[in-house]
């Protein structure tokens, strides 16, 4: 199983998408399924799939790291090629995506208080922070 301290260092960043994606839920009665949060990101030609597990409603934490195939599954958000760096907070199970030319926070995907009772998923991408939308300031 992929963790996100697998992700650390400088990569290579071209492509994400975010919005919703089905997940199974057998609590569903009327599908089967929920509409959960999904972040993909393409590092270095590798699609890493973000899923949130919504859990009770209640609770929320980053489900399983996959890969996506892009053949079948193409990032549809392309960028140009950015160079990231790649870091994993101490405190909480958080990967943080910064832009090099900038140093800004472009993206951060994990679990906030996941010793907790109520631990949430966190799915932030600011587009705006990369040195290619003139966030150059620092």
């Amino acid at each position: 199983m992929m963790k996100l301290e697998d992700l650390a260092g400088i990569q290579m960043l071209d492509g994400v998408d975010y919005g919703a994606v089905m997940h199974p839920d057998p609590d569903n009665n009327y599908s089967g399924h929920a509409d959960v949060n999904c972040l993909r990101v393409r590092l270095c030609g590798v699609i890493y799939v973000f899923k949130e597990d919504p859990d009770d409603g209640y609770r929320s934490h980053l489900s399983t790291v996959t890969i996506d195939d892009p053949m079948r599954y193409p990032i549809k958000n392309m960028l140009p090629m950015t160079l990231v760096d790649c870091k994993v907070r101490d405190d909480n199970p958080i990967l943080e995506i910064y832009d090099r030319a900038n140093g800004k926070l472009i993206i951060e995907v994990g679990t906030n208080r996941g010793d907790s009772y109520y631990p949430s998923c966190v799915m932030n991408w600011n587009p705006e922070n990369l040195h290619l939308n003139g966030g150059n300031e620092t």
